[in-house]
């Protein structure tokens, strides 16, 4: 029987494994056919949690022992290219939902994500945004952040980052990685280009920026190049170099290399807005009013079944358009010049998350402005969100410790005891 729910470059996930190997319950296994990209994940493992913070969704664990290709099903030795007889490296993981295509693809899994109350959505994007941040802070790279390697559970509104097999620093990941694919800064395909610009070029400026216009005839079919040319000319010094052409290609290879802070950006505000389009489709049009937005989605998105009231809806409207237009999109700018880094970002996503709750506990104080036990209630229970989602336990102990201290009094004021 074929269990695999992924696949990738390194190995396939599985969900079940024959008999004869141990099982865990709730957990997915990946197979790796070769032990280097293995030895790599084991050895990054016991530091997850310091690059991307605390986070249950990236435990992983390896197994007691290792397997033969004759242990898996013909299917999957067929996947992973291997025969019954090579060795096959296991690493164990929680099964964390479902990936965004399977999700955008069915439309309960679309309805359950919509019924979710949506500060708890945009509470996920600024955890992945953190996540990115913290990770690009310390000079490391996820490298492959897509569709695929973002998992949600539709009934809850978590979303989780996962396949680690491109976490390195930056140096190594742009000497190791093939920038031909996926959700790359679109700069990134320059790469492969610039070692046949030293044989098909007759390069006769003798600096950089008188350079550029012979430079962009040899690479116009990647749309992108104009505007790196762009972000050369602003950001390397003017300073006069050699006519030898390894030269400009030198400098353009540390133009890039000063790009890979935001490759990460790129690629999560891409699959993200994927995601978006998806549940709310005129999101990105920059044209549409917010009444005219709020119509789009009205019985549409509620909280568990709980329609929003018409000042949460319009709150949730400016909330999801100022998210997408405002954080995701300059995040997936194709121009380096204007595109969004991600502790920018991070401060965006925060306010606008910071707006919603204003706006929906406004809306309860209008709905019942006598009842201060529930305002109060619930104000602790966003706050409760947002301290689990950033990890923040002591946070999330005193609120919790808080609230039952109130109920303690709520109920001695109904039994006369004070």
């Amino acid at each position: 029987m074929d269990d695999t729910i992924g696949e990738g470059g390194y190995g396939v996930v599985v969900k079940a494994l024959p008999n004869g190997i141990e099982e865990f319950p709730g957990n997915v296994t990946k197979l790796y056919s070769r032990k280097k990209p293995y030895d790599h994940i084991v050895q990054l493992i016991p530091h997850l949690s310091t690059l991307l913070g605390p986070n249950e969704g990236h435990r992983m664990n390896t197994y007691k022992r290792n397997f033969l290709g004759r242990n898996l099903p013909k299917s999957i030795r067929s996947k992973l290219r291997i025969s019954a007889y090579n060795e096959v490296y296991p690493v164990r993981m929680p099964h964390l939902g479902f990936d965004i295509t399977t999700v955008i693809q069915k439309h309960e899994m679309k309805d359950s994500l919509r019924q979710c109350p949506l500060p708890i959505l945009i509470g996920q994007i600024i955890k992945l945004i953190g996540q990115i941040n913290r990770l690009g802070s310390q000079g490391y790279i996820h490298g492959d952040i897509r569709d695929k390697n973002l998992m949600i559970q539709p009934s809850t509104g978590t979303i989780t980052l996962i396949d680690f097999d491109w976490m390195m620093p930056f140096d190594q990941f742009y000497d190791e990685y093939p920038f031909n694919f996926y959700s790359n800064p679109p700069e990134f395909l320059m790469k492969e280009e610039l070692p046949s610009l030293l044989v098909d070029m007759d390069l006769k400026a003798d600096t950089l920026v008188n350079a550029m216009p012979e430079l962009t005839p040899y690479t116009i079919e990647f749309e992108s190049f104009f505007y790196f040319s762009g972000f050369v000319y602003e950001n390397i010094e003017k300073e006069v170099v050699s006519a030898n052409m390894s030269n400009v290609v030198y400098l353009l290879s540390n133009s890039l290399k000063s790009c890979l802070s935001m490759f990460d950006s790129f690629g999560l505000a891409c699959t993200l807005l994927t995601l978006f389009h998806s549940l709310y489709p005129e999101c990105c049009d920059s044209t549409i009013s917010i009444d005219d937005f709020k119509t789009s989605i009205r019985g549409s998105i509620s909280k568990k079944g709980e329609p929003y009231t018409e000042q949460e809806l319009e709150a949730c409207s400016v909330a999801i358009l100022n998210l997408t237009q405002g954080v995701l999109l300059p995040m997936a700018s194709f121009t380096i010049q204007s595109r969004m880094s991600a502790s920018t970002a991070l401060a965006h996503a925060t306010q606008i998350q910071s707006e919603l709750s204003e706006a929906f506990f406004a809306s309860n104080s209008m709905k019942d402005p006598m009842n201060e036990d529930g305002i109060r209630r619930q104000a602790m229970g966003h706050l409760a969100i947002l301290a689990a989602q950033k990890g923040n336990t002591s946070v999330l102990k005193r609120l919790v410790n808080a609230t039952n201290k109130r109920a303690r009094r709520t109920r001695r004021k109904k039994s006369g005891s004070i």
